[in-house]
């Protein structure tokens, strides 16, 4: 870090913001896996009988729980997200430049 009275510089850390993110993103994939397990479990049950096509009969469940944790989850990430890419100095022509390179690329080593 370097200072003075008229000026501050402070590291972005891009790395290491990238590795939270990544933990963040893994978080939610965890999270997702899980409610697509108890989705397809109870997806041949009537929604009377617990099917997951009821949200009203989800009060108090695990199911309930679950999607409250990916709320909470998901908030998280996207703040996080929002937050990195919201100092981030690159204009939208250097992004469709990228994309458009790696489009590229992907099409000539058919990746």
């Amino acid at each position: 870090m370097a200072s003075s009275n008229d000026c501050l510089a402070l590291r972005k850390f891009t790395s290491l913001n990238v590795r939270v993110l990544l933990k963040l993103q893994n978080t939610v994939v965890e999270l997702e896996r899980r409610l697509d397990e108890m989705d397809n479990f109870t997806m041949d049950l009537p929604p009377d009988e617990g099917g997951c096509a009821s949200f009203r009969l989800d009060a108090n469940s695990p199911r309930e729980e679950l999607i409250d944790e990916i709320d909470a989850a998901l908030d998280k990430y996207s703040q996080y997200a929002a937050g990195i890419y919201a100092n981030d100095s690159a204009h939208t022509s250097q992004i469709l430049v990228l994309s458009t390179s790696c489009k590229f690329m992907s099409d000539l080593f058919h990746l």
